[in-house]
């Protein structure tokens, strides 16, 4: 189901590629919780999805670690 305004879709390629992706970006609320879900797609093939997993596994605790300061 498609909800207005409910996550964002943007081009997304590093220096060294040649194509570009697909990044979507959802906020999900869930009663006292959030979900942030990264969802890309138009990758050429495993290495970059290997190469996106760990880049926005480090993202995803630098933001963890910056939330759970603000405790």
């Amino acid at each position: 189901m498609f909800v207005p305004f409910s996550h964002t879709r943007l081009g997304w390629k590093t220096k060294s590629w040649s194509n570009m992706s697909t990044l979507q970006v959802r906020v999900i609320e869930n009663k006292n919780k959030t979900t942030i879900s990264i969802h890309q797609e138009k990758l050429l093939d495993s290495g970059q999805l290997h190469e996106m997993k760990i880049y926005w596994n480090k993202v995803m605790s630098k933001l963890e670690a910056v939330i759970l300061k603000l405790k």
